[in-house]
């Protein structure tokens, strides 16, 4: 995880990568992200919080879009 990023731009990186249909396990890769962090992430979407899934796809909630539009401005 680069210092600049914070865990919340990280986890609002992930949620529009999601819903772009990119694959997780790219996502992983790509992120380089420790595995404890992930499990902060799965949790919250495992959830439904920020992401839900539906149809395959995944699809922001409501509270996922603010919270994308605040920590990727």
């Amino acid at each position: 995880m680069s210092k600049k990023q914070t865990p919340l731009n990280i986890i609002a990186i992930i949620c529009t990568k999601l819903v772009q249909g990119v694959p997780e396990e790219d996502i992983r890769k790509s992120l380089d992200l420790e595995n404890e962090f992930l499990s902060y992430v799965e949790f919250a979407l495992e959830n439904n919080w920020i992401v839900k899934q539906e149809d395959g796809r995944y699809k922001l909630t409501d509270y996922g879009k603010e919270f994308v539009s605040e920590f990727r401005s």
